[in-house]
């Protein structure tokens, strides 16, 4: 059985969220974790989306824990920075094709491992409520002033 403390621990890493706004205000607001697309919650204000939204990852995070399941990492984890050794011929050649097409190297490598992934795996899990304004929103201070709502 997963302990509140793991529970906690994953809770707290550093997810990035989305919102989803109705048309209409009265639709209210759909908050979900980006690393984990089946996690979602609603409530009628941002605040009360967190707060439910609090819950379902709670919930979430104890079924992978017992269910031996994994936990994915936060966007927030990566830096975005990346060392890359290749073969001299190799960087020759990206380095030619990403001059011929007028970018940068940088640029170039990273269109080209685009390319290599096709649509992103987040892109292509269903995503609830598509077709409303969407927000991304970075969670780490949001979730704070929610948990100290709650206390």
């Amino acid at each position: 059985m997963a302990t509140k403390s793991e529970i906690q621990a994953i809770v707290d890493r550093p997810w990035s969220f989305d919102f989803e706004y109705g048309d209409d205000p009265e639709d209210g607001i759909l908050a979900y974790v980006v690393e984990w697309p089946d996690c979602f919650a609603a409530g009628r204000t941002r605040t009360e989306a967190l707060i439910a939204l609090d819950k379902a990852m709670r919930d979430l995070a104890e079924y992978r824990l017992e269910a031996g399941l994994d936990i994915p990492d936060p966007i927030d984890a990566f830096s975005g920075r990346l060392a890359l050794r290749l073969p001299k011929a190799l960087h020759h050649d990206a380095a030619a094709r990403a001059t011929e097409d007028g970018v940068s190297l940088n640029t170039w490598i990273a269109s080209a491992v685009a390319r290599e992934l096709g649509p992103a795996q987040r892109e292509a899990m269903p995503r609830p409520g598509r077709g409303s304004r969407r927000v991304r929103y970075a969670a780490a201070a949001t979730r704070r002033k929610v948990a100290a709502r709650r206390r």
